[in-house]
């Protein structure tokens, strides 16, 4: 078994903030869409 580098431990922390980073884009994108569809409907409704 080989000993576990600095290389190696940042390699597993950019893995780890990248993931969150993509994970929290999108849930910001989703909800960004859901908003828009949100607002989209509720102009149609208003609409005589």
């Amino acid at each position: 078994m080989r000993k576990l580098s600095r290389q190696d431990v940042d390699g597993v922390g950019k893995v780890g903030i990248g993931h969150r980073k993509r994970v929290f884009e999108a849930v910001f994108e989703y909800a960004v869409f859901f908003t828009l569809e949100h607002r989209k409907r509720f102009v149609l409704e208003l609409a005589p």
